[in-house]
């Protein structure tokens, strides 16, 4: 299983644990409206270090969460995700910022992502491919994201065994 930062937990949300193989998976409580939502967490297997005032090595963990009803198209994906990164400042100055992915063997593709600079960003849409499509459909992803001061940088995330029936 693999190890989630206790920071992690604590960014998001006090919450309970499920482990999976790949995946972890927690309770958020909203205790106003009485409701549990579960989502998945999966790390990067590898990390990188930045220069200061950063520092020390992150690791990349892929939140995955049931799709909420989008007000603008009126559709509801099936997931969706965002993507975090400790001890990082992920730059996203231009109005269009993207990373890339490729899921698999298959082509890679840039993804819209959206997040004020800081180090967590939301996947929006693509290019090429369906990512969250891909995303539950695929064993392994590599994410490549734009870092401040530190040009792109590529996380690979074992996806295999994501289990849609307990994100809730």
């Amino acid at each position: 299983m693999k190890k989630i930062s206790i920071t992690l937990a604590s960014i998001f949300f006090a919450s309970t644990c499920f482990a999976g193989e790949n995946w972890v998976y927690k309770d958020k409580v909203d205790e106003m409206r009485g409701i549990t939502e579960t989502y998945a967490v999966a790390t990067s297997e590898n990390t990188h270090s930045w220069q200061a005032p950063w520092g020390q090595d992150s690791a990349l963990s892929l939140i995955v969460w049931k799709g909420q009803l989008n007000k603008y198209t009126g559709k509801t994906p099936e997931v969706e995700a965002y993507a975090l990164v400790l001890n990082s400042m992920i730059s996203c100055s231009d109005v269009r910022c993207y990373g890339s992915v490729k899921f698999d063997d298959g082509p890679i593709y840039e993804v819209f992502i959206s997040g004020t600079p800081g180090n967590k960003v939301r996947f929006m849409g693509s290019s090429g491919g369906n990512f969250n499509e891909d995303l539950i459909n695929s064993k392994k992803v590599v994410i490549e994201l734009p870092f401040y001061n530190s040009g792109r940088s590529q996380f690979k995330v074992d996806i295999s065994g994501l289990d849609l029936e307990k994100i809730k």
